[in-house]
């Protein structure tokens, strides 16, 4: 009876002492908001991380570009030829991917125009 219901009610507030009791008392419609907010949460702290690591990328590129701009004089033409090439076909990766990057946030953003976000 009674003291059953108690004992089972520390199991519904889960460990942190709270979501499981909140989620209890709502719709259907207010838990796929819920759970939509979080997912875009998720995708946020994700993109940004990604953007963090294009960003160092990006910095470690420039450091490789001036380094190889230093050593240019112990280096052969062709040699230095070849590492201008590759420091350039990385950086057109590096572009391309924050070209997608950005071709991505406006879509998420149309789509979540779209649904009335």
């Amino acid at each position: 009876g009674e003291d059953g219901a108690r004992r089972t009610l520390p199991s519904l507030v889960g460990v942190r002492g709270g979501p499981a009791v909140q989620l209890a008392g709502l719709s259907a419609e207010e838990m796929s908001r819920i759970e939509r907010k979080e997912k875009q949460r998720r995708d946020r702290d994700m993109r940004e991380r990604e953007q963090a690591a294009l960003t160092s990328k990006a910095a470690q590129l420039a450091e490789a570009e001036a380094k190889a701009a230093e050593s240019a004089e112990s280096v052969s033409a062709q040699e230095m030829e070849l590492r201008k090439r590759h420091l350039q076909e990385q950086r057109q990766r590096l572009l391309e991917s924050k070209r997608r990057e950005r071709e991505g946030q406006l879509a998420r953003f149309a789509a979540a125009k779209e649904s009335g976000e």
